[in-house]
């Protein structure tokens, strides 16, 4: 018998990983996915047309976030990036498939990190845990 591993709504990684590959999960079925604490990187294009996906948690040790990792998750509302992020890569949901992105850091921390000057408005947001929010802006 064969196993369909992305049939499932809920995706446990184990926590051996520290990486998480290159269209690892593309297309899957998930609806939930907390990423563990042990995971530092995640690759391009890793979580790419989860369509479903409506919940993420990622670890606040994470280093990296690879280009477009999370590309056409339109379900997904927002996604919260951990201060401590050293890399986030083009496009991180592709062309503003989600609501907003959000940052657990200063805007001291957010311009230190490789990438970060793609995204294009910061916003201060009072109301909410998060310190800053980058809104789904155009280029003009």
């Amino acid at each position: 018998t064969k196993t369909l591993m992305f049939a499932a709504k809920d995706l446990i990684i184990p926590s051996s990983v520290e990486r998480i590959g290159p269209y690892a999960y593309h297309s899957s079925t998930i609806e939930t996915l907390t990423i563990p604490e042990n995971v530092l990187y995640i690759d391009a294009y890793a979580f790419n047309n989860c369509s479903k996906l409506v919940e993420l948690n990622l670890p606040v040790t994470l280093k990296e976030i690879g280009e477009s990792a999370f590309n056409k998750c339109n379900a997904l509302p927002y996604i919260v990036l951990p201060s401590s992020l050293e890399k986030i890569g083009l496009s991180l949901g592709g062309n503003g498939t989600y609501r907003k992105l959000c940052y657990y850091g200063t805007m001291d921390m957010w311009n230190q990190i490789e990438g970060s000057n793609s995204y294009y408005q910061f916003y201060y947001n009072k109301t909410k845990s998060f310190h800053f929010c980058i809104f789904n802006c155009k280029t003009s």
